[in-house]
């Protein structure tokens, strides 16, 4: 949002917003309150991947009573749709009147709501992740984060072919190491982490009714396709 004021306006929305609106504990009320909000939605109205939450929303909401301010006014914001969308636009409003070329002036013209890409799902396969772990304490804890933004290169073992040729998905497989080659983000791939498969295996949709299971060598960074077959020979049900 605050990038799109930027790229209207052609000044420095962002640092002078969280100068300007900065309150005492440190950081701005609304935000806060706004990001609690877009949690406890995710968990009110849940997409498949959550269809199993219930009573996550309660006990998030309960937690969310305990946090300080800005923080404990999520679910205030997440009552409804309305709700949430006019904190929203207050918020995106409050970027506005934080440059000093006094371009707040365009709020009474436009709807500030319109800087979102969009306010009510976030992608979540484009948000930045930092890790910081100075302490070391995710290698004390045998904890590996991977990275995976494209797969080049698959090797194929001898049983995964047998399978691809009775299953007769040849050509879809091709295209589907085709688009892993592009970007993994891809919402058709459902590329995932497969605990099920060991540590270092991954699974990918090759359409709607097979998926394959990948090996990752960390050591030389291959890809090996070890098996293929429908959703619910694979284990996914």
């Amino acid at each position: 949002m605050a990038a799109n004021w930027e790229l209207a306006t052609r000044a420095a929305v962002y640092w002078w917003a969280a100068d300007e609106f900065r309150e005492t504990p440190g950081y701005k009320d609304l935000e806060e309150a706004l990001a609690n909000a877009y949690m406890l939605r995710g968990l009110r109205h849940p997409s498949a991947v959550l269809r199993d939450s219930q009573g996550s929303y309660d006990a998030v909401k309960a937690f969310c009573a305990l946090q300080p301010l800005g923080y404990r006014d999520g679910p205030r914001y997440a009552k409804s749709r309305r709700g949430y969308a006019e904190g929203c636009r207050a918020l995106s409003a409050n970027f506005a009147d934080a440059t000093p070329d006094n371009i707040g002036l365009a709020v009474h013209a436009l709807d500030t709501l319109m800087f979102y890409p969009d306010v009510f799902q976030v992608n979540w396969r484009r948000c930045p992740i930092l890790v910081h772990d100075s302490l070391g304490v995710l290698e004390g804890l045998g904890i590996g984060i991977d990275f995976f933004e494209r797969i080049e290169r698959i090797v194929e073992t001898p049983s995964f072919r047998r399978s691809l040729s009775k299953l007769h998905v040849g050509a879809i497989w091709n295209r589907t190491k085709g688009k892993a080659a592009r970007n993994l983000g891809l919402n058709s791939l459902g590329f995932q982490k497969w605990p099920a498969g060991g540590a270092d295996c991954y699974s990918i949709n090759v359409d709607s009714n097979f998926r394959a299971h990948l090996h990752h060598d960390r050591s030389t960074s291959l890809w090996t396709a070890v098996s293929i077959g429908d959703h619910k020979s694979m284990g996914h049900g």
